[in-house]
């Protein structure tokens, strides 16, 4: 077989993998056994997500701008209460909402909405047991991490994987975090990037959500 031929088997053999995780991923989110939650999830998610990207990152309001800037952050706070009651409910009747019950993309919005609870401390370290209790595969390593840092510095404790962020002169510097020296040890055991790259990315998403809201002005 010459290079040219060997190339094309690869690229179709990539190509036949890649459709068949597709697939498998259609399948994993087709044969939930919670597809109606499934959905509302996603809805909830979106409306989670329009209210948060809608609140100017570069504003220092006064006046009529102040008060603009508070009923974004209100309404925020409501969705927030909303969606935790809701989850509340869901969470009581069947527990934790991992992939079989709503999927891989169900799952991680459950997560997103538990993470966002702040104002029920009691119910995230609730839900953060029941995700460790689960099996592999149920639910990502990544997200159990992300709530455990929340949880951690919700109770004012250092947090474990550096997930939880302040600004300072424009750069994004992790929050108190317990044994430093090995954190990107604990990240590259829970399936995440090291925290250079993290911080990184946050700076990049922060950066492109200003340029977006910039542009809305003009």
């Amino acid at each position: 077989m010459n290079i040219t031929k060997s190339l094309i088997a690869v690229l179709l053999t990539l190509t036949c993998a890649a459709a068949l995780a597709a697939q498998k991923k259609q399948e994993d989110e087709e044969k939930c056994k919670l597809p109606k939650i499934r959905d509302e999830l996603a809805e909830r998610v979106k409306k989670d997500q329009a209210a948060r990207k809608a609140i100017p990152y570069d504003v220092n309001p006064k006046g009529a701008e102040k008060k603009w800037q508070q009923d974004l952050i209100d309404k925020v706070v409501e969705i927030d209460k909303d969606n935790t009651a809701w989850l509340k409910q869901q969470v009581k009747k069947h527990g934790w909402l991992g992939k079989t019950l709503v999927g891989t993309k169900g799952a991680k919005n459950a997560w997103l909405l538990v993470q966002h609870a702040d104002r029920d401390r009691k119910f995230q370290q609730h839900c953060l047991d029941l995700m460790n209790k689960m099996d592999p595969g149920e639910v990502s390593r990544r997200n159990i991490a992300y709530l455990t840092d929340r949880v951690l510095v919700g109770q004012k404790k250092p947090q474990r994987y550096g997930t939880q962020v302040i600004f300072k002169d424009g750069k994004a510097q992790v929050k108190t975090v317990e044994d430093p020296e090995n954190l990107n040890k604990r990240r590259k055991a829970m399936d995440m990037e090291p925290i250079e790259k993290y911080l990184a990315s946050v700076e990049k998403s922060i950066s492109n959500l200003r340029e977006e809201q910039n542009k809305k002005k003009k």
